[in-house]
Protein backbone atom coordinates (compact mmCIF):
# COMPACT_ATOMS: atom_id res chain seq x y z
CA UNK A 1 0.00 0.00 0.00
CA UNK A 2 3.20 2.25 0.82
CA UNK A 3 4.16 1.50 -2.07
CA UNK A 4 1.56 2.20 -4.62
CA UNK A 5 1.17 6.29 -2.86
CA UNK A 6 4.64 6.74 -3.27
CA UNK A 7 4.62 5.57 -6.89
CA UNK A 8 0.65 7.59 -6.80
CA UNK A 9 2.68 10.66 -5.94
CA UNK A 10 5.88 10.20 -7.90
CA UNK A 11 3.43 10.64 -10.94
CA UNK A 12 1.44 12.97 -9.91
CA UNK A 13 4.36 14.94 -9.51
CA UNK A 14 5.75 14.13 -13.60
CA UNK A 15 2.08 15.38 -14.32
CA UNK A 16 2.46 18.94 -12.59
CA UNK A 17 5.88 19.35 -13.54
CA UNK A 18 5.23 18.31 -17.72
CA UNK A 19 2.36 20.25 -17.43
CA UNK A 20 3.92 23.43 -18.77
CA UNK A 21 5.68 21.17 -21.61
CA UNK A 22 2.66 19.45 -23.05
CA UNK A 23 0.82 23.33 -23.38
CA UNK A 24 2.65 23.37 -26.71
CA UNK A 25 3.62 19.90 -26.78
CA UNK A 26 0.47 18.43 -26.24
CA UNK A 27 0.82 15.42 -29.08
CA UNK A 28 3.88 14.27 -27.47
CA UNK A 29 1.82 13.40 -24.16
CA UNK A 30 -0.43 10.31 -25.19
CA UNK A 31 2.67 8.30 -26.66
CA UNK A 32 4.73 8.81 -23.50
CA UNK A 33 1.77 7.83 -21.24
CA UNK A 34 1.24 4.62 -23.27
CA UNK A 35 5.31 3.91 -23.57
CA UNK A 36 7.89 1.85 -21.35
CA UNK A 37 8.19 5.12 -19.33
CA UNK A 38 5.08 6.74 -17.99
CA UNK A 39 7.08 7.42 -15.05
CA UNK A 40 9.70 9.89 -16.57
CA UNK A 41 9.33 13.38 -17.12
CA UNK A 42 10.46 15.78 -20.28
CA UNK A 43 13.39 17.04 -18.24
CA UNK A 44 14.76 13.22 -17.57
CA UNK A 45 15.28 13.30 -21.18
CA UNK A 46 15.46 16.82 -22.48
CA UNK A 47 16.96 18.89 -19.79
CA UNK A 48 15.82 22.12 -19.23
CA UNK A 49 13.20 23.77 -16.70
CA UNK A 50 9.76 22.36 -16.92
CA UNK A 51 8.85 24.97 -13.90
CA UNK A 52 9.78 27.97 -15.91
CA UNK A 53 6.68 29.84 -17.81
CA UNK A 54 8.50 31.56 -20.82
CA UNK A 55 10.04 28.93 -23.14
CA UNK A 56 12.79 30.52 -23.64
CA UNK A 57 13.61 30.08 -19.74
CA UNK A 58 12.27 26.26 -20.02
CA UNK A 59 14.57 26.00 -23.17
CA UNK A 60 17.42 27.63 -21.88
CA UNK A 61 21.39 26.26 -23.07
CA UNK A 62 22.36 26.80 -18.99
CA UNK A 63 19.71 24.28 -18.45
CA UNK A 64 21.38 22.10 -21.12
CA UNK A 65 18.30 22.16 -23.07
CA UNK A 66 18.39 19.41 -25.79
CA UNK A 67 15.17 19.59 -28.14
CA UNK A 68 15.21 17.28 -30.84
CA UNK A 69 18.20 14.69 -30.00
CA UNK A 70 20.31 12.93 -32.57
CA UNK A 71 20.42 9.23 -32.99
CA UNK A 72 23.95 9.57 -31.15
CA UNK A 73 22.25 11.69 -28.13
CA UNK A 74 19.51 9.72 -27.71
CA UNK A 75 21.86 7.00 -27.17
CA UNK A 76 23.44 8.43 -24.95
CA UNK A 77 20.20 9.59 -22.95
CA UNK A 78 18.83 5.93 -22.78
CA UNK A 79 22.58 5.34 -21.19
CA UNK A 80 21.75 7.42 -18.66
CA UNK A 81 19.50 4.55 -16.93
CA UNK A 82 20.30 1.59 -19.66
CA UNK A 83 23.97 1.93 -19.22
CA UNK A 84 24.85 -2.20 -19.62
CA UNK A 85 22.49 -1.92 -22.74
CA UNK A 86 24.59 1.17 -24.20
CA UNK A 87 28.18 -0.07 -23.61
CA UNK A 88 26.86 -3.09 -25.86
CA UNK A 89 25.40 -1.07 -28.28
CA UNK A 90 28.80 0.83 -28.51
CA UNK A 91 30.43 -1.85 -29.72
CA UNK A 92 28.54 -3.19 -32.42
CA UNK A 93 28.32 -2.28 -36.09
CA UNK A 94 25.23 -0.62 -35.55
CA UNK A 95 26.80 2.54 -33.91
CA UNK A 96 29.91 2.17 -36.62
CA UNK A 97 26.81 3.24 -39.46
CA UNK A 98 25.46 6.05 -37.82
CA UNK A 99 29.23 7.52 -37.14
CA UNK A 100 29.63 7.32 -41.00
CA UNK A 101 26.44 9.17 -41.23
CA UNK A 102 24.70 5.60 -42.84
CA UNK A 103 20.71 5.99 -42.68
CA UNK A 104 20.69 2.30 -41.72
CA UNK A 105 22.68 2.41 -39.05
CA UNK A 106 20.59 2.00 -35.74
CA UNK A 107 20.18 3.70 -32.70
CA UNK A 108 17.53 2.72 -29.61
CA UNK A 109 14.63 4.33 -31.77
CA UNK A 110 15.18 2.30 -34.75
CA UNK A 111 14.33 -0.72 -33.17
CA UNK A 112 12.62 -0.30 -29.69
CA UNK A 113 9.61 2.15 -31.85
CA UNK A 114 6.58 0.94 -34.00
CA UNK A 115 7.40 1.27 -37.69
CA UNK A 116 4.08 2.93 -37.80
CA UNK A 117 5.08 5.63 -34.89
CA UNK A 118 8.64 5.76 -34.84
CA UNK A 119 9.39 8.24 -32.16
CA UNK A 120 11.28 7.76 -29.13
CA UNK A 121 8.45 9.01 -26.86
CA UNK A 122 6.68 5.44 -28.12
CA UNK A 123 9.76 3.18 -26.60
CA UNK A 124 7.53 -0.21 -26.38
CA UNK A 125 8.52 -2.81 -23.13
CA UNK A 126 10.07 -5.52 -24.45
CA UNK A 127 8.27 -7.81 -22.25
CA UNK A 128 4.67 -6.50 -24.23
CA UNK A 129 4.32 -9.27 -27.00
CA UNK A 130 3.01 -6.50 -29.35
CA UNK A 131 6.74 -4.85 -28.79
CA UNK A 132 8.70 -4.83 -32.27
CA UNK A 133 11.54 -6.11 -29.98
CA UNK A 134 9.76 -9.05 -28.85
CA UNK A 135 10.60 -12.57 -29.18
CA UNK A 136 7.74 -13.10 -31.37
CA UNK A 137 8.11 -9.94 -33.56
CA UNK A 138 12.18 -9.11 -33.51
CA UNK A 139 12.74 -10.46 -36.54
CA UNK A 140 10.25 -8.35 -38.43
CA UNK A 141 11.83 -4.99 -36.94
CA UNK A 142 15.36 -6.47 -37.82
CA UNK A 143 14.14 -6.72 -41.44
CA UNK A 144 13.21 -3.30 -41.80
CA UNK A 145 16.99 -2.83 -42.60
CA UNK A 146 18.32 -6.09 -43.01
CA UNK A 147 15.67 -6.46 -46.18
CA UNK A 148 16.89 -3.68 -48.09
CA UNK A 149 18.76 -4.57 -50.59
CA UNK A 150 21.18 -1.16 -50.84
CA UNK A 151 21.29 -0.46 -47.48
CA UNK A 152 22.21 -4.07 -46.72
CA UNK A 153 24.57 -3.36 -50.00
CA UNK A 154 26.68 -0.35 -48.36
CA UNK A 155 27.18 -3.02 -45.57
CA UNK A 156 28.31 -5.91 -47.28
CA UNK A 157 25.62 -7.58 -46.33
CA UNK A 158 22.93 -10.10 -47.95
CA UNK A 159 19.60 -9.04 -47.67
CA UNK A 160 17.98 -12.69 -47.84
CA UNK A 161 17.78 -13.35 -44.03
CA UNK A 162 14.59 -12.44 -43.06
CA UNK A 163 12.98 -14.54 -46.01
CA UNK A 164 15.86 -17.71 -45.33
CA UNK A 165 14.53 -17.44 -41.77
CA UNK A 166 11.00 -17.70 -42.51
CA UNK A 167 11.46 -20.85 -44.36
CA UNK A 168 13.25 -22.58 -41.55
CA UNK A 169 12.28 -24.55 -39.05
CA UNK A 170 13.63 -22.17 -36.31
CA UNK A 171 11.44 -19.68 -38.45
CA UNK A 172 8.31 -21.55 -38.29
CA UNK A 173 8.57 -22.18 -34.46
CA UNK A 174 8.35 -18.58 -33.38
CA UNK A 175 6.65 -16.86 -36.32
CA UNK A 176 4.05 -19.54 -37.05
CA UNK A 177 3.70 -21.41 -34.17
CA UNK A 178 3.90 -18.79 -31.91
CA UNK A 179 6.63 -20.55 -29.45
CA UNK A 180 8.29 -18.31 -26.69
CA UNK A 181 11.33 -20.04 -26.52
CA UNK A 182 12.04 -20.66 -30.52
CA UNK A 183 15.50 -19.54 -31.79
CA UNK A 184 15.05 -15.34 -33.22
CA UNK A 185 17.90 -12.75 -34.07
CA UNK A 186 18.51 -11.99 -30.65
CA UNK A 187 19.46 -15.31 -29.79
CA UNK A 188 22.68 -15.50 -32.24
CA UNK A 189 23.55 -12.24 -32.69
CA UNK A 190 22.61 -10.81 -29.14
CA UNK A 191 20.27 -7.79 -29.00
CA UNK A 192 22.47 -4.61 -28.48
CA UNK A 193 26.00 -5.97 -29.39
CA UNK A 194 24.86 -7.78 -32.89
CA UNK A 195 29.36 -7.79 -33.77
CA UNK A 196 29.64 -9.43 -37.87
CA UNK A 197 30.24 -12.91 -38.19
CA UNK A 198 33.91 -12.07 -38.95
CA UNK A 199 34.87 -10.82 -35.41
CA UNK A 200 36.35 -13.38 -33.21
CA UNK A 201 34.04 -11.75 -30.26
CA UNK A 202 30.71 -12.05 -31.75
CA UNK A 203 28.75 -15.29 -31.16
CA UNK A 204 28.53 -16.38 -34.88
CA UNK A 205 31.73 -16.47 -35.21
CA UNK A 206 33.13 -19.74 -36.79
CA UNK A 207 34.67 -20.71 -33.85
CA UNK A 208 32.25 -19.97 -31.30
CA UNK A 209 29.04 -20.89 -33.48
CA UNK A 210 29.00 -24.42 -31.51
CA UNK A 211 28.53 -22.98 -28.30
CA UNK A 212 26.22 -20.49 -29.86
CA UNK A 213 23.92 -23.09 -31.40
CA UNK A 214 24.47 -25.24 -28.07
CA UNK A 215 23.00 -23.03 -26.06
CA UNK A 216 19.31 -24.79 -27.14
CA UNK A 217 20.81 -27.59 -29.21
CA UNK A 218 22.56 -29.21 -25.85
CA UNK A 219 19.58 -28.64 -23.81
CA UNK A 220 17.96 -32.00 -23.29
CA UNK A 221 14.39 -30.85 -22.60
CA UNK A 222 13.91 -28.42 -25.14
CA UNK A 223 15.62 -30.92 -28.00
CA UNK A 224 13.26 -33.49 -26.56
CA UNK A 225 10.24 -31.74 -27.18
CA UNK A 226 11.40 -31.31 -30.90
CA UNK A 227 12.38 -34.97 -31.23
CA UNK A 228 16.23 -33.81 -31.43
CA UNK A 229 19.17 -35.10 -29.57
CA UNK A 230 21.10 -32.78 -27.61
CA UNK A 231 24.26 -34.49 -27.94
CA UNK A 232 25.27 -33.46 -31.12
CA UNK A 233 26.83 -30.36 -30.22
CA UNK A 234 29.12 -32.48 -28.12
CA UNK A 235 30.10 -34.79 -30.72
CA UNK A 236 31.21 -31.91 -32.78
CA UNK A 237 33.27 -30.76 -30.14
CA UNK A 238 35.17 -33.75 -30.11
CA UNK A 239 35.62 -33.85 -34.03
CA UNK A 240 38.08 -32.49 -36.16
CA UNK A 241 36.48 -29.74 -37.57
CA UNK A 242 36.22 -28.28 -34.19
CA UNK A 243 40.14 -28.91 -33.96
CA UNK A 244 40.62 -27.09 -36.61
CA UNK A 245 38.61 -24.19 -36.99
CA UNK A 246 40.82 -21.70 -36.64
CA UNK A 247 42.54 -23.29 -39.80
CA UNK A 248 39.34 -23.00 -41.87
CA UNK A 249 37.65 -25.82 -40.64
CA UNK A 250 33.49 -26.02 -40.97
CA UNK A 251 31.80 -25.33 -38.07
CA UNK A 252 27.68 -25.31 -37.75
CA UNK A 253 26.61 -22.29 -40.46
CA UNK A 254 29.15 -23.86 -43.28
CA UNK A 255 26.88 -27.07 -43.26
CA UNK A 256 23.21 -25.77 -41.85
CA UNK A 257 23.22 -22.64 -43.21
CA UNK A 258 23.44 -19.59 -40.69
CA UNK A 259 19.58 -18.77 -41.43
CA UNK A 260 18.25 -21.02 -43.05
CA UNK A 261 19.40 -23.39 -40.65
CA UNK A 262 18.27 -26.44 -42.15
CA UNK A 263 19.22 -30.49 -41.93
CA UNK A 264 21.04 -31.28 -45.21
CA UNK A 265 18.79 -34.78 -46.68
CA UNK A 266 21.09 -37.80 -46.80
CA UNK A 267 20.85 -37.35 -50.85
CA UNK A 268 22.68 -34.21 -50.50
CA UNK A 269 25.32 -35.75 -47.77
CA UNK A 270 27.99 -36.26 -50.84
CA UNK A 271 27.61 -32.71 -52.13
CA UNK A 272 27.80 -31.05 -49.07
CA UNK A 273 30.85 -32.25 -47.84
CA UNK A 274 32.31 -32.81 -51.22
CA UNK A 275 32.86 -28.40 -51.16
CA UNK A 276 35.97 -29.35 -49.34
CA UNK A 277 36.93 -32.64 -49.79
CA UNK A 278 36.83 -32.77 -53.62
CA UNK A 279 38.40 -36.17 -53.62
CA UNK A 280 36.92 -38.25 -51.66
CA UNK A 281 33.44 -37.03 -52.54
CA UNK A 282 34.43 -37.52 -56.28
CA UNK A 283 35.75 -41.25 -55.64
CA UNK A 284 32.82 -42.01 -53.45
CA UNK A 285 30.26 -41.23 -56.33
CA UNK A 286 32.26 -43.46 -58.83
CA UNK A 287 32.75 -46.23 -56.45
CA UNK A 288 30.17 -49.22 -55.97
CA UNK A 289 28.79 -47.14 -52.33
CA UNK A 290 27.90 -44.19 -54.87
CA UNK A 291 25.60 -46.70 -57.24
CA UNK A 292 24.11 -48.51 -53.49
CA UNK A 293 21.25 -47.33 -52.27
CA UNK A 294 20.22 -47.30 -48.63
CA UNK A 295 16.76 -46.32 -47.48
CA UNK A 296 16.73 -44.19 -44.39
CA UNK A 297 14.35 -45.68 -41.80
CA UNK A 298 12.50 -42.77 -40.55
CA UNK A 299 12.18 -40.39 -43.74
CA UNK A 300 12.02 -43.49 -45.51
CA UNK A 301 13.98 -41.87 -48.91
CA UNK A 302 16.08 -43.76 -50.79
CA UNK A 303 19.63 -42.53 -51.36
CA UNK A 304 23.03 -43.45 -52.41
CA UNK A 305 25.14 -44.10 -49.30
CA UNK A 306 26.85 -41.22 -48.18
CA UNK A 307 29.69 -39.98 -45.71
CA UNK A 308 27.91 -39.99 -42.68
CA UNK A 309 27.42 -43.65 -42.59
CA UNK A 310 30.92 -44.22 -42.13
CA UNK A 311 32.08 -41.04 -39.99
CA UNK A 312 29.05 -40.08 -38.72
CA UNK A 313 27.38 -36.47 -39.15
CA UNK A 314 28.63 -34.16 -36.51
CA UNK A 315 31.21 -36.37 -35.28
CA UNK A 316 32.77 -36.37 -38.75
CA UNK A 317 35.37 -38.98 -37.19
CA UNK A 318 38.26 -40.36 -39.12
CA UNK A 319 38.08 -44.28 -38.92
CA UNK A 320 40.99 -45.82 -37.37
CA UNK A 321 43.04 -48.62 -38.68
CA UNK A 322 42.42 -50.82 -39.27
CA UNK A 323 39.44 -49.98 -39.70
CA UNK A 324 37.99 -52.59 -42.07
CA UNK A 325 36.39 -54.74 -38.99
CA UNK A 326 34.47 -51.51 -37.10
CA UNK A 327 33.53 -49.75 -40.27
CA UNK A 328 33.19 -52.06 -43.36
CA UNK A 329 32.27 -55.19 -41.06
CA UNK A 330 29.21 -53.05 -40.08
CA UNK A 331 27.35 -53.96 -43.57
CA UNK A 332 29.56 -56.48 -45.15
CA UNK A 333 30.30 -59.98 -43.59
CA UNK A 334 33.30 -61.79 -42.90
CA UNK A 335 34.55 -63.98 -45.76
CA UNK A 336 33.28 -61.05 -48.66
CA UNK A 337 35.36 -59.71 -51.09
CA UNK A 338 34.02 -56.59 -50.16
CA UNK A 339 35.33 -56.83 -46.44
CA UNK A 340 38.32 -58.78 -48.08
CA UNK A 341 38.73 -55.15 -49.79
CA UNK A 342 38.36 -53.33 -47.23
CA UNK A 343 40.80 -55.11 -44.95
CA UNK A 344 42.93 -54.48 -48.04
CA UNK A 345 43.10 -50.76 -47.94
CA UNK A 346 42.88 -50.65 -44.75
CA UNK A 347 45.91 -52.01 -43.93
CA UNK A 348 47.59 -50.34 -47.14
CA UNK A 349 46.66 -47.05 -44.87
CA UNK A 350 48.12 -47.82 -41.71
CA UNK A 351 51.26 -48.91 -42.97
CA UNK A 352 52.06 -46.17 -45.70
CA UNK A 353 50.67 -43.76 -42.09
CA UNK A 354 53.51 -45.61 -40.38
CA UNK A 355 56.10 -45.60 -42.89
CA UNK A 356 55.80 -41.51 -42.97
CA UNK A 357 55.66 -41.14 -39.22
CA UNK A 358 59.19 -43.15 -39.16
CA UNK A 359 60.72 -40.76 -41.69
CA UNK A 360 59.00 -37.58 -40.06
CA UNK A 361 61.31 -39.01 -36.94
CA UNK A 362 64.26 -39.20 -38.93
CA UNK A 363 64.59 -36.12 -40.83
CA UNK A 364 63.77 -34.55 -37.30
CA UNK A 365 66.99 -36.41 -35.96
CA UNK A 366 68.86 -35.00 -39.35
CA UNK A 367 67.52 -31.21 -38.66
CA UNK A 368 68.63 -30.92 -34.61
CA UNK A 369 72.38 -32.74 -36.12
CA UNK A 370 72.63 -30.08 -37.59
CA UNK A 371 72.08 -30.19 -40.91
CA UNK A 372 70.20 -28.28 -43.89
CA UNK A 373 68.24 -30.69 -45.87
CA UNK A 374 65.77 -28.79 -47.83
CA UNK A 375 65.47 -31.86 -50.52
CA UNK A 376 64.19 -34.41 -47.95
CA UNK A 377 61.43 -31.89 -46.83
CA UNK A 378 59.98 -31.58 -49.85
CA UNK A 379 60.15 -35.34 -50.62
CA UNK A 380 58.73 -35.53 -47.59
CA UNK A 381 55.63 -33.40 -48.20
CA UNK A 382 55.08 -35.10 -50.94
CA UNK A 383 55.13 -38.11 -49.18
CA UNK A 384 52.62 -36.79 -46.88
CA UNK A 385 50.46 -36.20 -49.48
CA UNK A 386 50.14 -39.90 -50.65
CA UNK A 387 48.15 -40.25 -46.99
CA UNK A 388 45.12 -37.85 -48.47
CA UNK A 389 45.97 -39.55 -51.73
CA UNK A 390 44.78 -43.40 -50.03
CA UNK A 391 42.60 -41.72 -48.25
CA UNK A 392 40.68 -40.29 -50.95
CA UNK A 393 40.97 -43.77 -52.79
CA UNK A 394 39.66 -45.72 -49.63
CA UNK A 395 35.98 -43.87 -50.85
CA UNK A 396 36.05 -45.65 -54.46
CA UNK A 397 36.93 -49.12 -52.86
CA UNK A 398 39.89 -49.62 -54.95
CA UNK A 399 41.91 -52.08 -53.83
CA UNK A 400 43.93 -51.72 -56.84
CA UNK A 401 44.41 -48.30 -57.10
CA UNK A 402 45.38 -47.97 -53.72
CA UNK A 403 47.95 -51.02 -53.86
CA UNK A 404 49.28 -49.05 -57.00
CA UNK A 405 49.90 -45.47 -54.85
CA UNK A 406 51.46 -47.72 -52.04
CA UNK A 407 54.18 -48.99 -54.33
CA UNK A 408 54.83 -45.77 -55.60
CA UNK A 409 55.28 -44.29 -52.30
CA UNK A 410 57.40 -47.18 -51.30
CA UNK A 411 59.83 -46.58 -54.27
CA UNK A 412 60.39 -42.87 -52.95
CA UNK A 413 60.03 -43.86 -49.41
CA UNK A 414 63.05 -46.32 -48.98
CA UNK A 415 65.01 -43.50 -51.39
CA UNK A 416 64.53 -41.25 -48.64
CA UNK A 417 64.98 -43.50 -45.85
CA UNK A 418 68.48 -44.16 -47.34
CA UNK A 419 69.62 -40.57 -47.36
CA UNK A 420 68.35 -39.85 -43.89
CA UNK A 421 70.03 -43.41 -42.67
CA UNK A 422 73.05 -41.38 -43.82
CA UNK A 423 72.91 -38.00 -42.00
CA UNK A 424 72.04 -40.14 -39.06
CA UNK A 425 74.85 -42.80 -38.24
CA UNK A 426 74.11 -44.79 -35.39
CA UNK A 427 75.93 -44.50 -32.71
CA UNK A 428 78.75 -48.17 -32.48
CA UNK A 429 80.57 -49.42 -29.15
CA UNK A 430 84.00 -47.30 -29.20
CA UNK A 431 86.46 -50.44 -30.13
CA UNK A 432 89.22 -48.25 -29.47
CA UNK A 433 89.00 -47.53 -25.41
CA UNK A 434 90.23 -50.86 -24.62
CA UNK A 435 93.40 -50.63 -26.30
CA UNK A 436 93.54 -46.63 -25.10
CA UNK A 437 93.70 -47.87 -21.39
CA UNK A 438 96.30 -50.71 -22.29
CA UNK A 439 98.72 -48.25 -23.55
CA UNK A 440 98.17 -45.91 -20.59
CA UNK A 441 98.21 -48.45 -17.92
CA UNK A 442 101.41 -49.72 -19.53
CA UNK A 443 102.64 -45.95 -19.61
CA UNK A 444 102.09 -45.84 -16.10
CA UNK A 445 103.70 -49.22 -14.95
CA UNK A 446 106.23 -47.97 -17.05
CA UNK A 447 107.33 -44.85 -15.47
CA UNK A 448 106.84 -46.47 -11.81
CA UNK A 449 109.54 -48.96 -13.02
CA UNK A 450 112.19 -46.23 -13.82
CA UNK A 451 111.16 -44.32 -10.71
CA UNK A 452 111.72 -47.69 -8.51
CA UNK A 453 115.14 -48.06 -10.56
CA UNK A 454 116.07 -45.05 -9.68
CA UNK A 455 115.20 -45.09 -6.16
CA UNK A 456 117.51 -48.37 -5.42
CA UNK A 457 120.50 -46.98 -7.49
CA UNK A 458 120.45 -44.19 -5.00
Amino acid sequence: MIRHAFLFVALAATASAQNTCVECHDAQQAPVENSAHPMLSCTDCHNGDSSAAEMEASHAEAKKFIGNPKPLQLAQMCGDCHQKATDAWKRSPHLDGMQKGDPAGASCASCHTRAAAPSSHSIVDCGDENAPTSRLRVAETCARCHSDPKAMARSGLRADALALYEKSKHGHNVLEEKEEDGASCVDCHLPHEALRSSDPASETHVTRQSATCGRCHGEEKRMKAHGLSHGLVAKFDGSPHARTLKDGSPSCAACHGPHLARVPGFDEMGTLCGRCHEGPARELASGPHGKATWTDPQSGVAAPLNCEHCHGAHGARRPEAPFAAKTCGKCHEAGTKALEAGNLISDISAKTREDVRELHQLLDKVQKRGHDFGEGCEALAALDGSIHELGALAHGVSAENCRRVRESFQREAKALKSQLVELTPEKRPLGWLPVMWAFLFAGVALMWAKSRKKSVEI
